[in-house]
Parts: structure tokens; sequence; C-alpha cells
């Protein structure tokens, strides 16, 4: 059995990789940690492998030392916030966004169930979604497919693998570069909106979801596959959602 834990984080920019695994160091000296500089635009199903493995086999280990492996599915773009879904009509462009955000996860998914694969052992997926896969947002639809997309992943896989905890988490409003670019959509509707959010006091910080989705995993009562959000009630987002339901 290992005594410590590994990370594996995987971005485009080594860089920024080796700050936040210096970052994570400082606040956790006994933690190992290992970077992977991947384009998850542009899969490469052998350097997805060979990532996850050397995480797996770390210090002469094999997969079967660790005690619960978690893969944690955090990158995500969200697409082009001045154009309508109409108006999507770059081949390219849509086949490097789904590659980020729907082929990649799917793909990390296989491989990290390949190299983990012991059921007797605790394995858990978790998605970051979004309340857009549930409520429709102008300029926001091909991010909403996305991560609709990504829950029923989430769904399907608590149903077909054995001893799999999966769970797609909305971590609320959180004030990052991703909720700027809302704040930039071509719609004003969108933009009023967003910008309601943040005069409304109703954004919260990367730490408060962090912290909040660790304790819903310990308390572990979730509905294995099912999304859950910071929020408890949809209108705490906004007074507008008041009728949405989960």
């Amino acid at each position: 059995m290992l005594d410590l834990a590994v990370f594996l984080i995987i971005a485009r920019n080594q860089a920024n990789l080796n700050e936040t695994k210096s970052l994570m160091e400082k606040v956790a000296p006994e933690v190992q940690v290992q970077t992977a500089s991947l384009d998850l635009s542009n899969p490469n199903e052998g350097d997805f492998l060979k990532a996850i493995q050397s995480a797996a086999t770390v210090n002469g280990n094999d997969s079967s030392a660790f005690q619960h492996a978690i893969l944690v599915h955090n990158a995500a773009s969200i697409g082009d916030v001045k154009l309508l879904l109409s108006q999507y009509d770059n081949l390219e462009y849509l086949q490097k966004y789904y590659n980020l955000n729907v082929i990649s996860t799917v793909l990390l998914n296989s491989f990290f169930l390949k190299v983990f694969h012991d059921s007797s052992k605790q394995r858990s997926i978790i998605q970051v979604t979004s309340l857009v896969s549930k409520v429709p947002v102008k300029t926001l639809g091909i991010y909403a497919s996305a991560k609709a997309g990504r829950n029923v992943l989430m769904r399907v896989l608590a149903m077909e693998e054995k001893n799999l905890t999966t769970l797609s988490w909305a971590p609320g409003v959180v004030s990052t570069d991703m909720y700027s670019e809302c704040e930039r959509s071509f719609d004003q509707d969108v933009v009023n909106f967003f910008l309601s959010m943040r005069e409304l006091g109703n954004l919260v910080t990367a730490e408060m979801s962090a912290s909040k989705l660790v304790k819903v995993l310990q308390d572990g009562s979730f509905e294995n596959g099912s999304f859950v959000d910071y929020y408890e009630l949809p209108e705490q987002y906004h007074p507008t959602l008041k009728d949405v339901v989960l």
C-alpha cells in the first residue's frame, strides 16, 4: 500500500504547470506532484496513457498500491461568447472545442480505468459541470452541450463500472476568467444576468467551491453519477431561476 498521495496535473503550458506544482508542494510538502504538458484539444492516446501510467507507477509501485484513485476533469473552455449557435461554421474550431471538452474526457476516463483496473479498490471520477447544462443560455450553446454530454457520461459510467463513484459537480458562480468571459457576451441580456450575479454577491471563490466539493465527497450521500450543485436551490444563483428544477 502506498503511504503518500500522488497528484498528476495536466495542462498545455509547462511553465504554468511548474508554478502550480510549486504552490501545491508549499501547501502540502508531503505529496508528490507530477506534471504532463498535453494539449487536450489535440488528444493523443499514447501520451494520455503514458502520463497516467507514470503517475500510477511512482517509486516503482504499480496501480494496485493506491487505495483510492481519483480523476478530476476541470479543464474546459466556454467557446466564443460573441457568436450565436447558428453562427458556428468553422469545422476545425468545433473539432478542437469538442476534443477539449468531450473527447479528451472520454479518452482520459478510458485510460484511467485501464490503469486503475482493480475494482476492489476505491475509484472516483469527478467532472466539473455547470448549471447551463440544464438551463439554456444564449451564446453559451456549445459550452452547455459539452457539459450536458459529460453529465450523461458520468451517469453511464456509474451504471457500467463496478465500484466506481462518479459525480458531476456544478461549482456555483465562481469568480474566474471564464466568468469574466460571460460578462462580455454578444447578448446584452446575458451580460446583465451575469453582472447582476456579481452585484447580488452570489459569486464564490474557487477555494470555497473546492472545499464544499471535498465535503460532498466525504459525506458520500449523493446518488452515484448524479449532478450536485454548490447551491442547494437554483435561486441562490439568481432570483429568476426560482422555478428551475436541478
